[in-house]
């Protein structure tokens, strides 16, 4: 089956049985969820979960209409609260450690005859009480990103290497609490981007004091 990498648009060759995989684009190196083709079924029970190749062992959040981040959570705890409307089209995915979100009906057939609400009730609350914003994650959100902060430091390390170090070990740090789902994906690019500068400068940095006491000896 061919589709377009979401991230580079580059059109590539996946199993027909991938759908609802992590894969990675061997031309940008982006992550991303593959979708189902039309032949998979539009339902899932716990044997079509299986033999539609979904990594039961890989964990998601799920972005609400109101804009809040829920998780993490497996795929069958996902595929239960579809079954039950509490996961809609309106809804976001993305495998934790990732930024990629994608719709709901990319993993579940069955919301693309869904048509998009504007409510903005909380889709996490039970059915028999949409107004009382109760999450099912039991309140397992997590932290704010701070990604813009260490993309700065990163940029500043260039002129001043204590910049540098911050930003490196501040953004393996969160990185880390992404892959983990304790903080916000939606930072993953900004913080993986300041973490690359600050390493960057971290070394300039170091290269031109050693190339000073060089030419001063």
């Amino acid at each position: 089956m061919n589709i377009a990498c979401p991230h580079c648009q580059q059109v590539i060759g996946i199993p027909p049985d991938s759908g609802g995989q992590q894969l990675r684009c061997p031309q940008c190196n982006g992550v991303f969820i593959a979708p189902f083709s039309e032949e998979e079924p539009s339902t899932f029970s716990p044997s079509e979960t299986g033999s539609s190749g979904v990594d039961s062992s890989a964990q998601y959040h799920v972005k609400g209409v109101d804009g809040n981040v829920y998780g993490p959570a497996d795929f069958a705890t996902l595929e239960q609260w579809v079954k039950e409307g509490r996961i809609t089209a309106d809804n976001q995915i993305c495998v934790v450690g990732t930024d990629n979100w994608q719709g709901a009906s990319t993993l579940f057939l069955q919301l693309r005859t869904q048509t998009p609400s504007t409510k903005s009730t909380n889709p996490f609350s039970t059915p028999s009480a949409a107004t009382s914003q109760t999450s099912p994650f039991s309140g397992k959100s997590f932290r704010s990103h701070n990604g813009g902060v260490i993309l700065t430091f990163g940029i500043l390390s260039f002129c001043c290497c204590p910049f540098g170090l911050a930003a490196l070990i501040w953004g393996l740090s969160d990185l880390e609490k992404m892959k983990r789902g304790e903080m916000d994906p939606s930072g993953h690019g900004l913080t993986m981007a300041g973490t690359i500068c600050g390493g960057i400068g971290v070394v300039l940095n170091l290269f031109g004091s050693g190339l000073q006491l060089a030419l001063g000896l």
